[in-house]
């Protein structure tokens, strides 16, 4: 007890309630009461003097102030935010020091009420896929369903991966056809795509689908898929559905590969579908330009150009003999700048990456060229009438009309989905990315004018001894 007294007389030497009136007798009470357990209602420290409480009224006038001014402050902020926001929907992707056109009265107004659509709709969709709601039509056709998909670490394949982990959480489980690709075996190409941004959301609203995704180990190029036996059985007893979204729509593909991959696969993938016991749908994706060689194209099964056995001759012969029959299309004025900025990137101490970049560039460029130049008419009469028999509560899950799509909005969301999710870059590096924009633009500009003046003073050299014969 004389201990306790000791520490206490100590810290209270030190304390600023010095000057209180604390007596021993209301310590040694205090003490007591702490000891036995008991709680007592007693004043130990007590009574403030006056010009403690005008202090301390003053240091809580002073902080509610400071609030009140904190409070001002954060809805200046938020104010702004909503203003900017409104003149200018892309504020975040573009520069503030660039001169921007401002909206009319009416089209803030359009704005305001896509936004609030736009809100109202993912809140539904929210709405539906979480929680003890009732389920839509789609969500309980997939209900405790075995799926398979084919071509899961595709561009397409990943999107449809997150759909159904996201709106249909309650599927029993999805498997997914992959091959081991640069040394790394399925389960952790798997897992490395299940890491990816874009699963985000999926991992938030449903973490435990997420356990639901099993790798099956196979090859679409190869006999029956490359299967084992065993996962064979397995896909043959519990699978219910089927997507066959695995494809190679490079254009420069080889043959051998395209005709083993969407043609010879796609059929090992229908003599599977025949073995599966439990089977209620399959599904088939293809490209919108399979049929290239017609201008009107409608949904339906063509007559191939060539026979099957045609295709699987023409498919055996040597790649480069392929090739060479192919036309090729060479564009040399790409070279010319690419050159000089490598050749100023190694002055300056830096990579040289232009030469390459162009590359790619005259590479896809030949690729795109016909599809580029040509026109084609698609018959959408099958997506209209799928629209129109989903119900209204489908409809807000799974929204894919697009005549109800906001195209400024599309427009915005696609570029910035593009930098993030493709190109992996964060927003973060906006700025810097706009001051080397600025940069190549300047140099551009720089270079048509340098490239005009040589042309000028060349033509001038030469014209100069018939321009004096003339004149002289």
């Amino acid at each position: 007890m004389k201990l306790i007294h000791k520490n206490m007389n100590q810290s209270l030497i030190e304390s600023p309630l010095l000057n209180t009136d604390l007596t021993k007798s209301k310590m040694e009470r205090w003490v007591e009461a702490q000891a036995k357990g008991e709680k007592i209602d007693i004043n130990v420290y007590g009574k403030a003097s006056e010009k403690q409480l005008k202090e301390l009224e003053n240091v809580r006038n002073l902080n509610k102030e400071l609030q009140d001014q904190l409070r001002d402050l954060e809805n200046t902020v938020r104010i702004a935010a909503i203003e900017n926001e409104a003149m200018n929907p892309a504020a975040e992707i573009l520069d503030s020091s660039e001169d921007h056109e401002f909206m009319s009265a009416n089209q803030l107004d359009d704005l305001y009420a896509e936004e609030d659509v736009a809100e109202a709709k993912e809140e539904e969709k929210r709405r539906l896929t979480k929680g003890n709601a009732s389920k839509t039509v789609i969500q309980q056709f997939y209900k405790d369903q075995c799926v398979l998909v084919t071509g899961g670490t595709g561009f397409l394949g990943k999107v449809l991966l997150e759909k159904l982990l996201r709106s249909c959480g309650d599927v029993d489980t999805i498997y997914v056809l992959i091959r081991s690709k640069k040394g790394k075996d399925p389960r952790v190409r798997l897992h490395e795509m299940l890491d990816d941004l874009l699963f985000f959301r999926a991992h938030e609203e449903n973490p435990k689908g997420i356990h639901k995704v099993i790798p099956i180990d196979g090859d679409m190029a190869l006999p029956g898929l490359g299967i084992s036996e065993e996962d064979r059985k397995t896909i043959t007893s519990k699978i219910t559905i089927i997507i066959n979204a695995a494809a190679t729509v490079k254009f420069d593909e080889k043959l051998s590969i395209s005709t083993a991959i969407n043609v010879k696969g796609t059929k090992e993938v229908i003599k599977l579908a025949k073995e599966c016991r439990n089977l209620k749908a399959i599904t088939h994706v293809s490209t919108a330009f399979s049929n290239t060689h017609v201008d009107y194209i409608e949904e339906k099964f063509y007559e191939p150009p060539m026979s099957v056995e045609a295709l699987k001759a023409v498919s055996e012969l040597d790649d480069d003999l392929i090739d060479a029959i192919l036309p090729t299309y060479n564009f040399f004025l790409h070279y010319i700048p690419a050159l000089l900025i490598d050749a100023y990137n190694v002055l300056r101490g830096r990579q040289r990456v232009m030469l390459k970049f162009y590359s790619k560039i005259m590479k896809m460029t030949k690729i795109l060229f016909y599809f580029s130049t040509q026109q084609w008419k698609f018959n959408d009469e099958g997506v209209k009438n799928m629209w129109n028999a989903l119900s209204e509560e489908d409809k807000v899950v799974f929204p894919f009309s697009i005549g109800e799509m906001s195209w400024d909005r599309l427009c915005e969301k696609f570029l910035l989905g593009l930098r993030v999710y493709i190109v992996k870059d964060d927003l973060s590096t906006l700025p810097e990315a706009r001051k080397r924009w600025n940069r190549l633009f300047v140099f551009h500009q720089m270079l048509k004018f340098g490239t005009f003046l040589i042309l000028v003073t060349f033509t001038y050299l030469l014209l100069k001894p018939i321009i004096s014969v003339f004149f002289s």
